[in-house]
């Protein structure tokens, strides 16, 4: 059966953290003889849970549906994504493919991610298992020859470089993806707006070509979405 895929935040637990102080809040203002200033502090972070699920249920899912439907697949390429985690981005690619493509995929696990089961199930439930050679790794230091990949796609995800905030790991990712991509090939990375500067920033000091692409109140957002065009 055909299962429909959302982004996951990585930040899903500042709403667990939110829904606690308000729960914490509302209980002190019921024990303390009702005082006020314990049910504004509660309301006040009930109304941060449900605006931070709202930022993560819907607007994120719906720029990483864009995201999906930015990315220009052909037949015969070669596709590789990384830090695949339960596969959320790359089956979607998968199925836009026709029956006939002979479009090679190597998805890569993450080496501190540990989702192959989750990513073979998915896989297994959107017939796409067939398509896609799933493989564990460090993305920073991948075996494959220079120049392999005509599409090389990344998002962020849990436990993946592309989530590292160091400095010498954003080095190390960007400097990687560019060494994969073949000439003329592209890239396309969904991330936190800050990694996703930063990671920019490195891609044109290697030379490419890099473009962001907008969207409306996109700060709610709290992601980008940015293309690479190696040169």
């Amino acid at each position: 059966m055909y299962k429909k895929f959302k982004h996951r935040s990585n930040n899903q637990f500042v709403e667990v953290t939110f829904f606690i102080a308000f729960a914490v809040l509302f209980m002190t203002y019921l024990a303390t003889g009702l005082k006020t200033i314990y049910l504004l502090w509660s309301l006040a972070f009930l109304i941060f849970t449900v605006m931070s699920f709202l930022r993560n249920a819907y607007l994120r899912n719906r720029l990483f549906k864009e995201f999906v439907d930015s990315i220009d697949v052909q037949d015969r390429q070669s596709i590789l994504d990384l830090g695949s985690n339960d596969g959320f981005l790359i089956i979607q690619i998968a199925n836009k493919l026709s029956v006939s493509s002979r479009t090679l995929i190597i998805a890569v696990e993450d080496k501190n991610q540990f989702s192959n089961k989750d990513f073979h199930t998915n896989a297994v439930n959107n017939r796409v298992k067939y398509r896609i050679n799933l493989v564990n790794g460090d993305i920073r230091n991948l075996p494959y020859s220079d120049k392999s990949f005509d599409t090389i796609t990344a998002a962020n995800s849990l436990n993946s470089f592309l989530s590292s905030y160091k400095k010498s790991d954003c080095k190390k990712v960007c400097s990687e993806i560019n060494r994969l991509l073949g000439h003329n090939g592209t890239a396309y990375i969904f991330n936190t707006s800050y990694l996703s500067k930063k990671m920019a920033n490195e891609f044109i000091k290697q030379g490419n070509q890099v473009f962001f692409y907008d969207y409306k109140f996109q700060f709610l957002y709290g992601m980008r979405i940015f293309s690479v065009v190696k040169k």
